[in-house]
Order: C-alpha cells, then sequence, then structure tokens
C-alpha cells in the first residue's frame, strides 16, 4: 500500500523522481517502485514496466550489487549515502557494507566559466582584488564541489575550493525522495532494527554540514589551532576574507598525499616515523581533546618533510564529549577484566538501548560470549576501533545501532589502523596506543575524579530532595482543582484507527441510504394521492437514485484506495 504523502508538494522536482524511478525499473526494483506508489506520479511510468530488464549482466548481480549499482547510477547524494552506510555494520548486512565500500564518486568537471559565476557571486565580485593569479584548471573535482590553485598578492600559494552550481537544489530534491522512501519503509517494514527516517535525517545533517564550506573553515581553524604548537602535526591556514559559505580559501599544502606515497621509496625509520606522527594526531583528537577529522583516508593526509603530517579537508567531522569518553572507558575497562555487567550497563546509556532488551537473558549471555574473548588480553592490547566495530555489529539483530559520533569515532580509528598496516605493516599500532587507552580508563576510574561524580551525584540528590517539598504541593493542588491531567500515547494502533474510521463511514453511509432507499418507497407507495401523486412518484425515484449514486460512489472509492 503506498505511504499517503502528498508528493505534488514534497516532490519540487519530478524530472528527478522521473530518473530515479527509471533506474530503479532498469535494475529490477519495479515491484518496489509500485508498492511505493511512485508509478502513478508521472505518465512515462506505467511504459517502463512493459520493459522488465533484460540485460543478462544485471540479473546475474546480487541484490546488493543491484543496490550499488543503482546509487552510482543516480549520482552524488546516492553515492555519499551508500558511503555513509559503507561504515555502518550496525545497521546493514555484511554484503551490502562490502558492496558499499567500493562507491566512487564520478563526477565531470565542470568548465572554470560555470564554476567563477559562483564564486564571484560568493566574493562578491571581489575575486580578482582577492587573488593574483588563479589557475582555471581544477586540482580535483568532487561530486560538491572543485578545487583550483590560486596566489595571493604576498605570493602566497592557497587552493580554493567552490561549490557546484546548482548542487544544493538537487541534493535537496534527492533527500526528499529518499525521506519519503524512508518513509515508506519505515511503515512497511516495522523489525528492520533501526529507523530509516531517523539515519536519512542524519545523513542530511552530514551532508549539510560538508555543503557549508564557512563550517569546514571553522573546524580546519579549530583543529589548526590544537596543533598549532606541535612540529609534527599540521592543519591548514584559513583565509577568511576570500571563504564564505560557497568558497574557501586555505593554503596550499606542500608535500605528499598518502594515497600517492610508495612506502617502498621510504626506510623503515621514515615509515615508523610517519605512522607515529599519524596515530599521535588521530588519539589525541579521539581521546585528548575529543574534536577530530573524521575522514582522515590517505587522500587527506600530507606527508612533508621530517615526516610531518598535515591533514585536510575537513568538512566532516567528530564530536566526543567527557560524558561519552567516560562511558568508552567503562567499555574498556569492562571488557578487559571481563565483566558483563559493567559493559551491558555502559552499552545500554551509550546507544539508548531499551532496558527490556539489555535484561534479556539471551542478549547478556551474547556480550558475555563477545567479551569472553578479551579476558586473558591486557588493556594494551586491545584495538579500540575493532572492539567498539565488532560490538555494535554483533548486537545489530537486537536492534541496536551505533551512535552517530561513535561511527565517526570507529571510523577515523580503523581508516588509521589501514593506513599504519598499509605503511608500515610491522608496526604495533596497538601497543603504540596503550597511554591513551589506559589514560582514558585511568582518567574514568581516578579516585579523584570518582570523588567528584559522587559530590556531584549528592548534589543532585539534595537538589531533588530540596525542590520536593515544592513539586508534591503542586501536584496535589492540581488534583484537589481536577486540573491533573495524564496524557498516554498509543503505538502501532493507526491501522486498527483506520478501520474503525472506516468502519464507522460505511455504518453512517449505509443507514444514510437505507433511510432514502426506505422514504423513497414511501413516497413511490403513496402517488396514488392525489393532485400529488407524479411528484410523489419522482421524488421516490430521485431518493432510490442518489441511494445508488451514493452506494457506487463509495465501493467506487473503496476500490481506488
Amino acid at each position: 500500500m503506498p505511504v499517503e504523502v502528498p508528493l505534488t508538494s514534497t516532490f519540487r522536482n519530478i524530472k528527478r523522481v522521473t530518473e530515479i524511478v527509471s533506474v530503479l525499473i532498469r535494475f529490477g526494483f519495479g515491484d518496489f517502485v509500485r508498492s511505493t506508489g511512485l508509478d502513478r506520479w508521472y505518465a512515462r511510468g506505467r511504459r517502463l514496466f512493459r520493459r522488465s530488464t533484460s540485460d543478462p549482466q544485471i540479473k546475474r548481480l546480487s541484490f546488493a550489487a543491484r543496490v550499488r549499482r543503482v546509487l552510482e547510477e543516480l549520482g552524488p547524494t546516492f553515492i555519499k549515502m551508500g558511503q555513509v552506510l559503507s561504515t555502518r555494520p550496525d545497521l546493514l548486512p555484511p554484503d551490502f557494507i562490502e558492496e558499499f565500500r567500493g562507491l566512487q564518486d564520478n563526477c565531470p568537471e565542470l568548465p572554470f566559466a560555470a564554476m567563477q559565476t559562483t564564486l564571484s557571486a560568493a566574493l562578491h565580485g571581489k575575486e580578482k582584488e582577492l587573488f593574483a593569479s588563479f589557475d582555471e584548471t581544477p586540482l580535483a573535482s568532487g561530486s560538491l564541489g572543485q578545487t583550483y590553485r590560486a596566489k595571493l598578492y604576498d605570493g602566497t600559494p592557497v587552493v580554493v575550493k567552490i561549490i557546484r552550481p546548482g548542487v544544493r537544489n538537487t541534493i535537496r530534491s534527492d533527500m526528499e525522495v529518499l525521506e519519503f522512501l524512508a518513509r515508506w519503509l519505515e511503515t512497511h517494514y516495522k523489525n528492520l532494527g533501526f529507523s530509516p527516517v531517523g539515519v536519512v535525517r542524519e545523513f542530511s545533517r552530514q551532508l549539510n554540514q560538508e555543503l557549508n564550506y564557512h563550517q569546514e573553515a571553522e573546524s580546519t581553524e579549530r583543529l589548526r589551532t590544537l596543533f598549532l604548537d606541535s612540529e609534527t602535526i599540521g592543519f591548514p591556514r584559513v583565509f577568511w576574507d576570500a571563504t564564505t559559505n560557497d568558497v574557501l580559501t586555505a593554503e596550499e599544502i606542500v608535500g605528499q598525499p598518502l594515497s600517492k606515497l610508495d612506502p617502498k621509496t621510504l626506510s623503515p625509520t621514515q615509515r615508523v616515523r610517519i605512522v607515529k606522527n599519524l596515530c599521535d594526531a588521530v588519539f589525541q583528537q579521539c581521546f585528548q581533546y575529543g574534536f577530530f577529522h573524521a575522514d582522515p583516508h590517505p587522500g587527506n593526509v600530507f606527508v612533508q618533510e621530517n615526516e610531518r603530517v598535515v591533514f585536510i579537508d575537513c568538512g566532516m567531522t567528530g564530536y566526543i564529549d567527557r560524558k561519552t569518553s567516560d562511558l568508552l572507558a567503562s567499555i574498556f575497562y569492562g571488557v578487559a577484566v571481563g565483566d558483563t555487567e559493567i559493559v551491558v550497563r555502559t552499552a545500554s546509556d551509550l546507544a539508548e538501548i531499551d532496558p527490556m532488551t539489555s535484561d534479556r537473558r539471551d542478549f547478556q549471555a551474547e556480550v558475555a560470549t563477545y567479551i569472553a574473548r578479551f579476558q586473558t588480553t591486557p588493556i594494551s592490547r586491545i584495538q579500540i576501533g575493532k572492539l567498539l566495530q565488532d560490538f555494535f555489529e554483533k548486537l545489530r539483530k537486537y536492534r541496536i545501532h551505533c551512535p552517530s559520533d561513535i561511527v565517526f569515532l570507529i571510523k577515523a580509528i580503523t581508516t588509521t589502523e589501514g593506513i599504519v598496516s598499509a605503511t608500515s605493516p610491522n608496526f604495533d599500532v596497538v601497543q603504540y596506543a596503550k597511554p591513551y587507552i589506559v589514560r582514558l580508563v585511568r582518567r574514568r576510574y581516578n579516585p579523584n575524579r570518582i570523588g567528584k561524580r559522587i559530590a556531584r551525584t549528592a548534589l543532585a540528590y539534595a537538589e531533588m530532595l530540596e525542590t520536593l517539598p515544592n513539586h508534591t504541593e503542586k501536584f496535589f493542588r492540581l488534583l484537589n482543582r481536577n486540573q491533573f491531567q495524564l496524557r498516554l500515547t498509543h503505538e502501532g494502533l493507526s491501522a486498527f484507527d483506520r478501520t474503525v474510521a472506516a468502519s464507522s463511514k460505511r455504518i453512517s453511509t449505509s443507514l444514510l441510504c437505507t433511510s432514502l432507499i426506505i422514504a423513497g418507497a414511501i413516497l413511490i407507495h403513496a402517488e396514488t394521492a392525489r393532485p400529488f401523486g407524479n411528484v410523489l412518484l419522482i421524488g421516490g425515484c430521485c431518493m432510490i437514485a442518489l441511494s445508488l449514486f451514493i452506494i457506487a460512489t463509495s465501493f467506487l472509492f473503496d476500490w481506488k484506495k
């Protein structure tokens, strides 16, 4: 049954909907299109269904592979959605994760004339006053924007990132389609274990963050400030006079990106220094400062002289607050000592698990089996990213998904571990992370910190006891005045409500039609009365005809629904 969503107001770009439906049908998802009702919203849809996919290569693809091909065909928004989902083993099965990891942006370069319009509008026509020279050949072309080399009047080389014209409108239309599809999934599949609408909205927030270059500039400047005194870790300087929501100007980083660096050309000492600096940068961001670059893939990390590492492209960042950091420390500690109760309690707070789930015996047994592997492992040997990733992947069958901030943390750490493995395979990243893990756990279980938490909790109870009399007095005052209201929210009764409403409507219609038929019969029977016999006969026939019309209309309306 199609979701009752006003598509005429939801889909601003019906042409885009047509493209999406065409691609879905071509890759064998015609039944899905029919069930959502998308085929009813444009004339070409029904003709497409007559052309079932005949490509034997498509028919041989697995379900996950066909979904990946659909995302690739539909362009940047859907590709980025797949890339985000590839980091969520707590939401999708392994075959989807594996397929989505292969998604790549395939965006053709736009001519500079098109990009110059955006540049001039963003900088209010002052680009010639800001840049002494500007290379019109793109340095890089992405799905959201293109990057160019330029030079300031003081001779400073910079890179200028310009957003693609019209990309926000395209993404807005795509997000409306995605939200509609997510609502359909949420309506028809209650046991997915996660909220599709919630995932789409989380993705929308992340995408909007990447579309705001001013926000990216603020993140870059914040990270640069944290490592301003470091000789081994760096971030580019932002030039605010030439930075807006649509344009970002930062210093050009001179060096070699890790993606193009051949480890064989480096000495063992150089490789070790690179991975040490990289690990220090990521671990300090994640566990010391709580604000980190969430996408440190090899193309975003440059190596300079003396093996200094510099991060670029800070559009995706993560934040870990002190409470979350303490909860992570409790998980590491509980896993290390084999205490199932600590892990379950902490994971419940971290992922907001339903108490009914965390109290289940099979859930407790699942956690106990998982942490049993680490009971003989010293805390210094625990792989942070792997531990968290495996943990939430195991809990996926209990409909528990990983919070987005932890997803970013896992992505940053596992990406770093992958870079270290490729650059210096013999480097023990787990042993190198030992001080950070131990410091994290000690900070959580430090006697002074425990004392402060106890004092804070005692103060909260004291404040509660202090205000309890006032709240009690207000409660009884409302009760005495018959103003106390208890509101209950029922979930899962929408189908029952619709059934009751439909039944009530049918009963009302039946009563009305029955009354009309009886009244019409009485008037026809009384047509012998004079002098109004013909009038009564006509009136009776009209009443019966009206009742038949109402019955036919009701049946037709129900059939269309």
